[in-house]
This record gives structure tokens, sequence and C-alpha cells, in this order.
């Protein structure tokens, strides 16, 4: 008897394996506006279990969106790998930024990063609450040298989500000028992580 339920909790454990989500469907661009500009990009094809995206845009304004929507074949654990490079068209230097991160359910921030400036680092990152009826999520990154007018801020992340098929997501990008203290930094990202948001996709 032993025997048997050993065969069966490793089949169930074998098939579990195979039954990962793989996402099949992303779409994003900016939210039109004008403080961010980014291609839309759209993607659509077989069931991957990790799918990376590059956003390439620049930014106008202090806060700037993409706005998009993720859909996978099952309502398992996917993970989607977000890259960014964000060309810095604002009349000041950035000495730090700030990432808030919205999706219709909750999700999970890992592998957080920042390539370009070298210097640069990730000072927090703060897993995602419910905030109203959407889930946020927030990562700030830190200056050695600010990203002057003209030149790029090299970042990214990842999410893991699961429990539906289709999802919609936010990401909320505020440029901090310098002088940047730490206690400006809380400031603005405290006011942001409170706000209440409202977006449609």
């Amino acid at each position: 008897m032993k025997a048997k339920l050993l065969i069966i909790g490793v089949g169930v454990c074998l098939l579990s394996s195979f039954c990962r989500a793989g996402i099949t469907a992303v779409n994003y661009d900016d939210d039109g506006d004008g403080a961010f500009i980014c291609d839309a990009y759209g993607w659509e094809g077989e069931p991957i279990e990790v799918l990376s995206i590059n956003v390439v845009g620049d930014q106008l304004g202090e806060v700037g969106h993409i706005l998009g929507d993720i859909t996978t074949d099952t309502a398992e654990d996917p993970t989607l790998i977000i890259g960014n490079s964000i060309d810095n068209q604002l009349d000041f230097a950035w000495t730090a930024y700030n990432v808030n991160v919205y999706m219709s359910s909750d999700f999970v921030i890992e592998n957080v990063f920042v390539s370009t400036p070298n210097d640069w680092t990730v000072a927090s990152v703060i897993q995602p609450i419910l905030n109203g009826s959407e889930y946020m999520g927030q990562i700030q990154y830190l200056s050695g040298t600010p990203v002057a007018i003209g030149e790029s801020l090299d970042f990214g992340y990842d999410i893991l989500f699961d429990g539906y098929t289709s999802f919609t997501f936010c990401q909320e990008m505020t440029a901090i000028p310098e002088p940047a203290s730490l206690g400006l930094i809380a400031l603005v990202s405290g006011g942001l992580y409170f706000k209440r948001r409202f977006f449609v996709i």
C-alpha cells in the first residue's frame, strides 16, 4: 500500500511540474499622455513559462506609464522578466528612480537589478499589497552617477503571478532630480505608494 502511495505521489509531482502555466500573449504601450513614449509591443505564441520583454523609451515627464496585459494558458505560476532602457529627455539629471508596478491580481517581485549606470543600486523592494482593486509593488533605485540629460537608465525585474489566466499591469516610472536626499525619496515614494491609482486598459 505504501509503495502504491509513493508511486502516486511521485506521479503527481512529475505531472505538476508539467502543468506550470505558460505565457501565451503580452501587449504593452505607453498611456498616451506624452510623459513616457515607447513603441507599442505585442507578442502571441506557444506557451512560455519564462518570457522576457524589453521596454525601450523616452521619459519626457517626471512620472511616466506603460500599460499592458498578459494572458496565460493555465492559472499557475509563469514568470515575466521586464527589462527597461529609459532615456532621460527631461531637463534635469536623475539621482533616484522609483518604479511602481500595478497588477489586477497578486504577484511577487524578484531578481531586481540595475545595470547602467553601473554604480546605481537597488535601494528597496516593497512586495505588492492590495491597493483598492489592484495590487501594487514598488522598487526604488538610487544613483551613484546621476543619469544626465540624454543618457539612459537600464534596469529590470521579474514578476511571478498565478491564480488567473488574464492580467492587466501598469509600470509607473518616477524620475527624481538632484539633489535627492533619502528623506525626499522616502517622502515621494511614500506618497506614491499609498496614493490611490486609477487606470483603464
